[in-house]
């Protein structure tokens, strides 16, 4: 079951790293999804996620639910990422209405315009 999930490892936890992003990361924008990417050269370790949502949504519920969406298509598209990549993504209030398609579709959308391919 472990397999299937993102591990400590590969999710942003520390300050430095979530400032590293924000400072120097480049930004892609979807309709209702953000990336910001940041590409460590010095890093070899696996590729490493956060995620944040607009303080817009009000409910918990509503915020848990997008965030597991996040995850979700993040675990399943995390080998296009390459070691080294730092990504934070951010979710508008627009994305309480979509469902796991719309968020695969758009995130997918989003790092073709980024440019990353498997592993590159």
């Amino acid at each position: 079951m472990r397999e299937f999930s993102l591990s400590r490892r590969e999710r942003i936890k520390k300050k430095k790293e979530m400032e590293a992003v924000f400072s120097s990361g480049k930004v892609f924008r979807g309709d209702f999804l953000m990336l910001r990417i940041y590409r460590s050269q010095e890093s070899k370790d696996k590729p490493r996620f956060a995620f944040l949502l607009t303080k817009k949504i009000k409910t918990a519920v509503a915020r848990n639910r997008i965030k597991r969406l996040m995850r979700e298509v993040v675990r399943q598209n995390k080998e296009k990422f390459s070691a080294g990549d730092r990504v934070v993504i951010l979710a508008s209030q627009q994305a309480q209405n979509k469902g796991l398609k719309e968020f695969e579709s758009e995130f997918l959308s989003i790092i073709q315009k980024a440019g990353i391919k498997s592993g590159a």
